[in-house]
């Protein structure tokens, strides 16, 4: 730097020494006038007479006050050449002297003489500048921060390597090099490569431009259209993109979407009820939610039929004895064709008693309880009884008045005795037993209006001597409607049976009230009895006369369950509230209530629900009537 700005300051000095020169010469010099001259100033000067005079610089030892010093010589003897016009320096000192603080040539400072430069006329932007000690240059060791020196400084954007914070990424590139311009005023970032829209996925980018990469709309789960890419290319957008699973319309490939299946259905495949659905990727249609179809074994409205499922129809409802029915396989037609032995084939068969004649039976020896009278066949092979006499034990019929309550059991129940519901029931009448074998056989005596019985097992009541005050048993649902008919009256509806067990809807969970179930109060199972009470089978209807209703009703738990008008259902959710039987089925089964002789404890509550399939009887399952 010292040896670089030399010949600057070299030629600054001899300006100065010119400037010296100048301003150093006498007035009289430039005016003409003489201190030492006599008077006569408006003559002429006089060369060598050793005065100044006009126009001289100098004349013999007169210099005019100039010295080596004044013209900026170290030191020395000035003299006046001839001619008066210049001094003689041949005798002043030429050599520099360096440390008396005046800058001599060839002295670029000298001492605290600088001629003025600081260390920002150098390119510094901080310090103090000094003199070398031999006086040829500046001593810039003072002086800080300057372009170059690769550290940012002062006004500078950049020096060297040094960009501060900025970097090709955070001027938008993702990879490359920054330059700093040489006055370090301006970052370069021409090296720098990638940057959002240059059309080219870089860095972080997930898309640029119209390239997505691998993406596509089909891709992304659409059918058709374009992406576009974010002004920042972090985002796919697909706002351009159409049809996709899930939009609700069928499009390209697919089979349904959500709710739209394309003008398929339920019914559209042979199904009754329900609603499809679509699988989540819109390829498969599901149709288990359907229900009802021809062929699934189960009837439904409008089936007449159901491959083995008649809903309770059989042979025997047809006129005949023995075979199987068959189904169309429309489901729309009952074939009876399979049936066989029946009223009128010569032969007695089934629960046929006779077939066109009596064979010589009488009314006393069919072992019904006929006293006498004359008997005949009638055309349903049935013994003709109308002429016989008859005394059957009567049937006695207990006044129910009307009442609301709260049907079913929250704290104690099953899921099916619930939602607990107020039901408002009409008045009604009620048998008080449940109807007896004997009373039974009047019906079947009166030109067959009742069928027989099953006597298929041990426990079944009917044409079983000693057992003519017992419920009758092994009935259907169908045989109980038709003897409550056959007597003027119904089967009792479920609510009106409740009403009835609950001594008129009371507050209690049995019919005799909240005691816990014992032989006492019904023929049950209890530890230490056995089932029916230590029988295994039936008692005399009444037997437990301490576990009637308040009304007078007996067997109301116990004995035997009853069948009622309803269809079963797995809760109340929907179930009438005016008493009336629930005659929309849920399935095939029909609800029974009160017990029977297998059931011990809470099984006997008065809010119990059980079923059974309608065309079927079993040992404990009898009725009562209601009208």
């Amino acid at each position: 730097m010292i040896g670089i700005m030399g010949g600057r300051y070299w030629a600054l000095w001899r300006l100065r020494v010119a400037v010296i020169v100048f301003i150093g010469l006498p007035a009289t010099a430039c005016t003409g006038e003489n201190p030492g001259a006599n008077d006569n100033q408006n003559q002429g000067a006089v060369c060598g007479n050793g005065l100044v005079e006009a126009d001289e610089i100098c004349d013999g030892s007169d210099l005019a006050g100039g010295t080596c010093q004044s013209l900026g010589w170290s030191g020395g003897i000035l003299s006046c050449q001839p001619g008066c016009q210049q001094y003689d320096t041949s005798g002043c000192n030429h050599e520099a002297v360096c440390g008396n603080d005046l800058i001599e040539p060839p002295e670029i400072c000298d001492g605290s003489s600088l001629l003025d430069t600081t260390c920002a006329e150098l390119g510094f932007y901080s310090g103090t500048l000094a003199c070398l000690t031999d006086c040829t240059g500046f001593d810039t060791s003072d002086c800080a921060e300057h372009c170059g020196d690769g550290v940012i400084n002062g006004s500078e954007v950049c020096d060297g390597t040094d960009f501060g914070d900025d970097t090709c990424q955070s001027h938008d590139f993702y990879s490359g090099n920054l330059s700093c311009s040489t006055d370090c005023q301006v970052i370069d970032d021409a090296s720098c490569v990638g940057t959002c829209g240059d059309g080219v996925i870089n860095g972080t980018e997930v898309c640029d431009g119209t390239d997505f990469g691998d993406d596509t709309c089909q891709s992304h789960g659409f059918y058709t259209g374009n992406l576009s890419c974010s002004t920042d290319c972090q985002v796919i957008v697909v706002s351009s993109c159409a049809g996709y699973c899930g939009d609700g319309a069928v499009n390209g490939s697919e089979v349904c979407d959500g709710m739209n299946f394309d003008g398929d259905s339920c019914q559209v495949r042979g199904f009754y009820t329900g609603s499809l659905s679509c699988l989540a990727s819109c390829q498969v249609i599901d149709d288990s939610g359907c229900d009802g179809l021809c062929g699934d074994g189960v009837m439904d409205s409008p089936e007449a039929c159901d491959g083995t499922d008649f809903r309770g129809d059989s042979c025997q409802h047809h006129g005949f004895y023995s075979g199987s029915l068959s189904c169309s396989t429309d489901c729309q037609v009952i074939d009876d064709l399979g049936c066989s032995e029946f009223c009128g084939d010569g032969v007695i068969n089934g629960p046929e008693t006779c077939e066109g004649g009596t064979g010589g039976a009488v009314c006393t020896s069919i072992g019904q309880g006929y006293t006498g009278g004359v008997l005949t066949c009638n055309t349903n092979c049935w013994w003709g009884t109308s002429s016989c006499t008859f005394d059957p034990t009567p049937i006695t019929w207990i006044s129910i008045p009307g009442g609301s309550f709260e049907m079913g059991s929250a704290a104690a129940g099953q899921v099916d005795e619930q939602p607990v519901h107020t039901v408002s029931v009409a008045s009604f009448e009620l048998t008080k037993t449940e109807v007896t074998v004997t009373q039974y056989a009047a019906c079947v005596n009166d030109g067959g209006a009742c069928t027989v019985p099953s006597t298929s097992t041990f426990w079944c009541n009917w044409a079983d001597p000693g057992y003519e005050d017992h419920p009758v048993n092994c009935v259907s649902w169908y045989q109980a409607v038709d003897f409550c008919a056959w007597v003027g009256g119904r089967l009792l509806s479920e609510s009106e049976w409740e009403y009835a067990a609950r001594s008129r809807g009371l507050d209690i969970h049995y019919p005799w009230g909240d005691s816990a179930p014992t032989c006492t109060y019904a023929v049950m199972h209890e530890l230490g009895f056995g089932y029916g009470c230590g029988m295994d089978r039936t008692w005399p209807v009444c037997s437990k006369a301490a576990g009637n209703t308040s009304q007078g009703l007996c067997d109301m738990a116990g004995n035997v369950h009853e069948w009622v008008a309803d269809w079963y259902h797995s809760d109340y959710i929907g179930a009438p509230v005016d008493g009336s039987p629930w005659l929309i089925p849920a399935g095939s089964r029909r609800v029974i209530r009160g017990g029977n002789y297998h059931f011990g404890g809470p099984a006997l509550r008065a809010a119990v629900r059980e079923d059974y399939l309608p065309g079927g009887g079993l040992g404990d399952i009898g009725f009562r009537c209601a009208r």
